[in-house]
């Protein structure tokens, strides 16, 4: 049973136009999207290989595209146990420090990108929702139709090239919710400094 809890991000204070819908890394069982995943390659390395989390979640992520010049963000998310989170921790550091290259998921990092967005299709009833849901983010048509044209010609270095611009060397924010009695807290001042925040510090 998880009794901690780990959210890691980082914020972009750049424009990224050209990585709309590019993923970061390849998409796991619980969360495929075309947004920018990286859970399969967390959930490969954190939870099978090594058995320290029990769900593992990832993605960068893009503003409305009418609030193209707003902030972009890296997000991760883990679950874990409080003796485990060290561990969890190092690992889900390290790739995102160094991302491994993994020229042979690619194939199938593009073909699973296709096909939720064909799955993602609205039924007939959320057809007009959808569309309006659409134009109040700045669309003029399906943004889907420009993803499937250009995910189809995307390479490992497009994905290398876009880890390095936008992720790898930012400076990272952890969040972690745990008994802090069964978390090594010397092992964890080494991710940086430590601040410890209360519940009445957050919920009014």
């Amino acid at each position: 049973m998880a009794d901690a809890t780990l959210f890691v991000a980082l914020t972009v204070n750049v424009n990224v136009p050209s990585a709309v819908g590019m993923p970061v890394m390849s998409p796991s069982p619980e969360s495929v999207r075309p947004s920018g995943r990286l859970s399969s390659l967390m959930f490969q390395e954190i939870r099978e290989f090594r058995s320290f989390a029990y769900y593992t979640s990832g993605a960068y992520r893009l503003p409305p595209f009418c609030h193209a010049d707003k902030l972009t963000r890296f997000v991760a998310y883990l679950s874990t146990q409080c003796d485990k989170t060290v561990d969890a921790l190092d690992v889900l550091n390290s790739l995102i420090q160094k991302m491994p290259k993994r020229q042979d998921k690619v194939s199938s990092l593009i073909q699973s990108a296709i096909n939720q967005t064909n799955n993602d299709y609205p039924a007939f009833r959320d057809i007009s929702s959808k569309i309006a849901a659409y134009r109040l983010d700045g669309y003029t048509e399906d943004p889907n139709r420009k993803l499937l044209e250009d995910i189809e010609q995307m390479q490992m270095d497009d994905i290398v090239s876009f880890y390095q611009s936008y992720v790898k060397g930012r400076t990272l924010v952890y969040v972690v919710v745990g008994n802090r009695w069964k978390i090594d807290m010397r092992k964890l001042a080494a991710f940086g400094d430590i601040i410890r925040v209360k519940k009445k510090d957050f919920y009014r």
